[in-house]
């Protein structure tokens, strides 16, 4: 997001006297010249900038540019205002201006000074008592590859600024100003009556749990109490009225009541008393996980936009850890594997219970969709709403000029505004020419997901009339994709395409069967049903080292020939599935020992109910915290952890929020709608 900012390559360029104007040319001959400036061969910043304040505060002729612009600029009588203060009136606003100079070796190229400084310095140690000072803000100018924050009255604009500082062409950001256009109107007005709902509906729920617990206290007491007296019924020993059955209530009350705030909590919290194998319990531990190593390396990724030692980052790139983060890639795959296993394996059973009630096919293949689309959009078009109409409004309550700002390369918001949204919305984001400044780009995964679950019942039912060609239909499809990345790889140089899915359609029928292929296993001896058992789980586990540490010695200078990466690429997904195979067949059989008490831990169950809102969400509050930091980041790995950790625990902690009041309400109210056929 960051990558016009900070992750360009790593020039440490002197800023060119030639790109500015007349006056500010010979201003710095000048003063190149009396502090003997270095060339551009000595890797430094001239003297006479590494302090901007000082420097712009005894050539003040520097800003009489803004008059060549407009004569009536406010801009420009803002700046005469405040050049009419000596510096120590002013000490706030001069003090705001960075000093730059420090760790460019490293890579640091970005210094905005202080914001905070320069947002209050009409406050504060100015020295005013009657004279106006106006507004003030900091824009983020670039200099030939340096970011430095300029402090300068609110009312310029950016190209104002370009043209103080340079010659009218300068990459300027500047914050975001309050916009109540049509998409935050609509906003607030959509999640307002979502939020009263809740708050209607938990206030209803409240209310009857706190009578139904009352009326409970009662009949304990008057079943305990010795001064009870007996009802007519009991004194004729017959025994007392069964409570009559409660009415219905309307269809609109129970529609409001999917929003139950406490309800929903309750159920997403709930655990099963009784494990059911048929649930597949292991998927839990294997969903949270994935999805913490898919936060954890979009971290990673904000993080190198931020960061002051960037040349620190690429030499610790080579190490294990780094590595590991770094593929990422895998635990993608790991989401395909399981939700094309559970496509087929829902879809096969649901199947025998539709053939055993003689009902037709079609209605189930119609919901088979519905329920999808009920299952995917309220969380992703409200989370769509939320980042095209109110995000980039939380602009002015944060000091930093990098969030959601003017440029349309780096806002999150500005890529879900217009029509954007809607190759997001009907899933084919990751289809577009330039999918890097899609709307909520990183759900490419749920485009793609839904594209396979589009074309999955031609499978499901090739394998519901004859295993064999289930089997045979996949694995061609499956060797057809990967013959396609080696060749495509090989010549083309072209990347690693998912073949997951169709592993995990594999296992899904693996599962359907996983009675006769326990009961084959237990006719086997002993000794050779444990030869086999950890065969697969070594097997495994090697496959899985190979497809995420498969680049380590190419990342360390080892030689990888161009057929070689080839192969990786065509190869890499396939022993990552197959990995994952591994642990959900041989868990599901009985062979997991503590892998399977891990994975399948209790613990697991409500972040995984929440795990696909997890995901919606887990990228906009990354680039909130990455976006609203005014200091560059020092990364560290114990810095990187300590902060991974911690937005780990908040973004799991807000999405089982945000659940209770968008994506489990939704969920009950297609039940009750439809009733849950």
């Amino acid at each position: 997001m960051f990558s016009r900012i900070c992750i360009a390559p790593l020039l440490l360029a002197l800023f060119s006297p030639s790109l500015c104007f007349e006056k500010y040319v010979r201003i710095l001959r000048e003063k190149a010249q009396e502090a003997s400036a270095k060339n551009l061969s000595d890797r430094s910043l001239p003297e006479h900038l590494h302090d901007l304040s000082l420097f712009l505060q005894s050539y003040p002729e520097v800003f009489e540019n803004i008059r060549e612009l407009n004569n009536a600029s406010q801009c420009y009588d803002d700046w005469q205002v405040i050049l009419s203060y000596s510096p120590g009136e002013v000490f706030k606003f001069w003090d705001s201006y960075p000093v730059p100079g420090t760790g460019i070796l490293e890579g640091n190229r970005l210094f905005p000074g202080q914001s905070e400084e320069c947002y209050n310095a009409k406050t504060g140690l100015t020295g005013l008592t009657v004279r106006p000072f106006p507004d003030t803000e900091n824009f983020i100018v670039n200099f030939n590859g340096f970011n430095l924050g300029m402090c300068n009255p609110s009312s310029c604009s950016a190209e104002e600024v370009s043209s103080i500082f340079g010659d009218g062409e300068r990459y300027i950001l500047a914050r975001n100003k309050f916009n109540a256009d049509a998409g935050f109107v609509i906003a607030v007005v959509v999640y307002s009556l979502i939020l009263s709902a809740v708050f209607c509906a938990t206030l209803r729920g409240t209310y009857l749990r706190a009578k139904a617990k009352y009326e409970k206290l009662q009949e304990e007491y008057r079943a305990t109490s010795d001064l009870a007296p007996l009802t007519v019924q009991e004194e004729a020993g017959d025994e007392a009225p069964k409570k009559q059955q409660q009415p219905r209530e309307p269809l609109a009350i129970r529609i409001l009541m999917c929003f139950d705030f406490y309800a929903n909590f309750c159920k997403i919290l709930e655990t099963p008393k009784v494990p059911n194998p048929d649930q597949l319990a292991v998927l839990n531990g294997m969903r949270v996980m994935s999805l913490g190593w898919v936060i954890i390396a979009h971290l990673l990724l904000l993080w190198l936009a931020a960061v002051d030692n960037i040349a620190y980052v690429i030499g610790r790139s080579k190490n294990m850890l780094f590595q590991t983060i770094a593929n990422g890639f895998s635990s993608v795959d790991t989401f395909f594997v399981m939700g094309a296993c559970l496509v087929m394996l829902g879809a096969l059973r649901s199947l025998d219970k539709l053939k055993s009630s003689n009902k037709p096919q079609g209605f189930f293949w119609f919901m088979f969709y519905v329920h999808r689309l009920i299952r995917l959009w309220p969380t992703l078009l409200l989370t769509i709403l939320f980042v095209a109409g109110i995000y980039a409004n939380l602009a002015p309550l944060f000091y930093s000029p990098f969030f959601q700002n003017n440029d349309p390369n780096t806002s999150l918001a500005a890529s879900c505004k217009g029509s954007n949204w809607i190759s997001t919305a009907f899933f084919y984001n990751n289809l577009i020419a330039n999918p890097n400044i899609a709307c909520l780009g990183w759900s490419w995964y749920v485009s793609n997901d839904i594209q396979f679950y589009i074309i999955s019942p031609l499978f499901v039912i090739l394998a519901k009339q004859k295993r064999l060609f289930g089997v045979a239909a996949i694995s061609t499809t499956v060797a057809i994709s990967t013959l396609i990345v080696l060749l495509g790889s090989g010549i083309n140089k072209v990347p690693a395409a998912d073949s997951a899915y169709g592993i995990g359609l594999l296992l899904g029928m693996a599962l359907y069967e996983k009675k006769a292929i326990s009961h084959k296993l237990e006719s086997i001896p002993f000794r050779i049903r444990s030869l086999i058992i950890t065969g697969t789980w070594v097997s495994g586990f090697i496959s899985g080292a190979i497809s995420v540490y498969g680049c380590y010695f190419w990342a360390n200078g080892a030689h990888m020939g161009v057929w070689e990466v080839a192969f990786y690429n065509a190869t890499m997904r396939l022993l990552w599935s197959y990995f994952i195979c591994v642990i959900v067949l041989n868990c599901s059989l009985g062979y997991g020992g503590v892998i399977n008490d891990i994975l399948g831990a209790k613990f697991w169950s409500p972040f995984a109910k929440v795990n696909y809102t997890t995901y919606i969400i887990h990228f906009v509050l990354l680039e909130l915290f990455v976006q609203t930091l005014e200091q560059p980041i020092r990364f560290t790995t114990i810095n990187y952890t300590l902060y991974a950790s911690g937005m780990l625990m908040c973004i799991n902690c807000l999405a089982l929020v945000c659940s209770c009041i968008i994506e489990a309400p939704f969920i009950q109210l297609e039940k009750v709608l439809l009733g849950g056929k």
